[in-house]
């Protein structure tokens, strides 16, 4: 049977690309795209190279078993020995699986055929690296469209619509924010620059920078925000008349809250533009 080396080129790169991504995301080993592709292109070279040279029994399998390794080492940065031995198995496993999966398949469309010297070779329509590619990009979008829905309806169960004086603003609920007034105790929740200078256009950056007073922010001060991250700057908080909240037909309204001035894009990282603080909800702050 006459065998094309293209066929084994595209065979051999999708399933041994496929076979080294998984192996990655599995270990969850920071493999950069190019290390994806020596790793890849060092297989596919082994494999076009065992069609001049006859290797054959404990030969060929200890080739094979070398090549796996170098393939993964080219993976895993300055990995420990436990980190590497996990992933080589990982790696054999995959690998029985996806040949196991070729070979049923051939098996059943089309035709096996294993040479004197153990070459195992195939009549199929397409090359099977075409087909295995199709089905694994299919299976790899299905996933990603699962944990993006799945991401999207957990994130609205902590999503809620506010209202402060008279502008609408995206909430987060945010389990993380503990931040509470060192004075009063009360909680604090916080709001991005970008609606801070809409609500209170007299607030100038300024004296936000300076820490000048302004009539404009009821009780304002500054106070440590360790709580946050350990190297945090002092922020700046306030207390408003009335935080309106609502989610579905659920309405929460809490009087004299506190917030807390952030420059962070909240905007960009999580489509809103307060942090709720949790302990809001508890029934002591709200109505």
């Amino acid at each position: 049977m006459e065998v094309y080396i293209e066929d084994i080129f595209i065979d051999n790169f999708i399933i041994n690309f496929i076979l080294l991504y998984t192996t990655a995301k599995i270990m969850h080993l920071d493999a950069k795209w190019w290390q994806l592709a020596l790793s890849t292109i060092l297989g596919v070279g082994a494999s076009i190279l065992t069609l001049f040279i006859t290797i054959t029994g404990f030969a060929l399998i200890g080739f094979k078993l070398l090549l796996s390794i170098l393939m993964v080492l080219c993976i895993c940065r300055a990995p420990s020995y436990q980190k590497f031995f996990l992933s080589y198995l990982s790696f054999l496993c995959l690998t029985f699986i996806i040949g196991g999966a070729c070979l049923a398949l051939a098996l059943t469309v089309g035709e096996v055929f294993i040479s004197e010297s153990g070459q195992v070779s195939y009549s199929l329509a397409l090359p099977m690296g075409i087909i295995i590619g199709v089905a694994f990009g299919f299976g790899y979008l299905i996933t990603k469209l699962f944990v993006s829905l799945k991401n999207r309806l957990m994130r609205q169960n902590f999503m809620f619509s506010a209202t402060l004086n008279g502008v609408k603003i995206k909430a987060f609920l945010d389990t993380g924010n503990r931040l509470c007034d060192p004075a009063s105790g009360k909680p604090i929740t916080i709001i991005s620059y970008e609606y801070f200078e809409k609500i209170f256009k007299d607030v100038s950056l300024a004296t936000i920078i300076m820490r000048k007073k302004s009539d404009k922010l009821r009780d304002m001060h500054f106070i440590k925000a360790s709580t946050i991250a350990p190297d945090a700057r002092d922020i700046m908080v306030f207390c408003v008349d009335t935080l309106n909240l609502s989610q579905n037909k659920e309405k929460i309204t809490i009087k004299n809250a506190l917030l807390g001035l952030s420059f962070a894009n909240l905007g960009k990282s999580l489509d809103c533009g307060l942090l709720l603080n949790p302990l809001l909800l508890n029934g002591e702050y709200n109505e």
